[in-house]
């Protein structure tokens, strides 16, 4: 899928990303920060903005079905602008190798490491909310290799179908990650009820909160390479990431400019 990073350093980030094909169509996600502002908007086409029988559930905060107060609003608000700044400092990290006012980093030499490539240098890296990681800079070429770190596994949102969509059936289908799936139908094979589905919810809730409670700490990298000058800049043009060993993703940028102008409204904060 397609994805486009913006950065006006030193403290704006967004990455436009697919969230899902559907057919010929696609919607997209922003996700990054301006400042301490958060930007966290959905795209989506404008015949499926206001329909579709599928419901993504918050599994904090509120109970089920209700909206967050103000008060859980704000602290959602301030994990994803950390989330995004961590993300954001990791990415810097292998383009630039240096730290910016946006997410400041601190660095400490911490010896050398050898393996059949050769040798690196390695940079221990930390930073707020228990920010930490290795960054392994090539002791050759002094270009950063790879960029490790240990954290929880992940686990994707629980996302709730109500049935009524394309291939019909009267069930409903929770998917929760790691957390597992199930189906729950209503009465006479007909769409869950309002309180079947709450219900349904709550159940999932509980679900989720367990598989939360089971996730295990593993082993995060992200590996930058085929470096590329751009106006007189080294630059890694393939991103690829790993967790607990197995390959998750591969970025590779097509297209990299420096000190274009970029538009405003990208870096417009969330209301």
């Amino acid at each position: 899928s397609e994805m486009e990073l913006a950065m006006e350093l030193p403290d704006k980030y967004v990455a436009r990303s697919v969230l899902a094909n559907l057919g010929s169509m696609s919607v997209y996600r922003n996700a990054g920060f301006n400042g301490e502002g958060l930007i966290n908007e959905t795209d989506a086409p404008p015949n499926l903005a206001g329909g579709g029988g599928r419901v993504m559930i918050r599994m904090a905060g509120s109970a089920p079905g209700e909206e967050p107060t103000p008060e859980e609003k704000a602290a959602s608000d301030l994990r994803m602008v950390m989330a995004a700044k961590k993300d954001f400092a990791r990415m810097t990290l292998g383009m630039f190798g240096s730290s910016y006012d946006g997410f400041p980093l601190q660095f400490a030499y911490a010896g050398q490491a050898e393996s059949p490539d050769g040798k690196a240098h390695v940079i221990a890296v930390t930073g707020a909310d228990s920010f930490e990681g290795q960054l392994f800079v090539d002791a050759q070429t002094n270009l950063p290799l790879m960029l490790t770190w240990s954290d929880k596994e992940p686990m994707q949102p629980l996302i709730v179908s109500r049935g009524g969509g394309p291939g019909g059936g009267g069930g409903g289908t929770v998917r929760m990650g790691s957390g597992g799936t199930f189906n729950a139908a209503g009465r006479g094979g007909q769409p869950p009820s309002e309180e079947e589905m709450k219900q349904m919810m709550a159940d999932a809730r509980a679900r989720q909160m367990e598989a939360e409670a089971a996730r295990k700490v593993v082993e995060y990298r992200i590996y930058y390479s085929n470096f590329k000058t751009v106006d007189g800049v080294k630059i890694p043009h393939t991103i690829q990431r790993s967790i607990d060993g197995k390959p998750t993703e591969e970025t590779t940028f097509e297209q990299i400019k420096i000190n274009p102008k970029i538009d405003k409204n990208k870096f417009a904060v969330s209301k």
